[in-house]
């Protein structure tokens, strides 16, 4: 059992740390906890102690508000911002996100850096 268990939770090669926690939140949802975030770093980054007071400075104190709160898919890969016009009326619709992820665009093993995204709200 332990060793399914170890499988699931297993880090893809070149899987970058958002695309983990967003993979496994779609399969066992938030707990209100960093668990995926330190099984990551455990897994491929080991000497990033600082990571969950990092991802506290920009709100992410569980693994679902690392991306309410801190990163958002980059939007080169959201449906883009359109123009609609209706009996000569123009309206703005804004961008949708999109439906599934990209493929992870992969990092080097230890790094702790997003690949396809950014951060939400001009954090810095």
């Amino acid at each position: 059992m332990r060793r399914a268990a170890a499988g699931i939770l297993a880090v893809r090669p070149g899987e970058c740390l958002c695309c983990y926690v967003d993979r496994l939140l779609d399969d066992y949802g938030c707990d209100r906890t960093l668990r995926f975030v330190r099984q990551y770093r455990d897994a491929v980054a080991p000497h990033a102690t600082a990571l969950e007071r990092r991802l506290g400075y920009v709100g992410g104190y569980c693994d679902c508000e690392i991306f309410l709160n801190g990163w958002t898919l980059d939007r080169r890969f959201w449906t883009p911002d359109r123009e609609i016009v209706e009996d000569g009326i123009v309206t703005q619709e804004e961008a949708d996100e999109p439906r599934g992820l990209p493929p992870c665009a992969t990092v080097h093993r230890g790094s702790i850096r997003p690949c396809n995204w950014v951060r939400r709200h001009g954090w810095s």
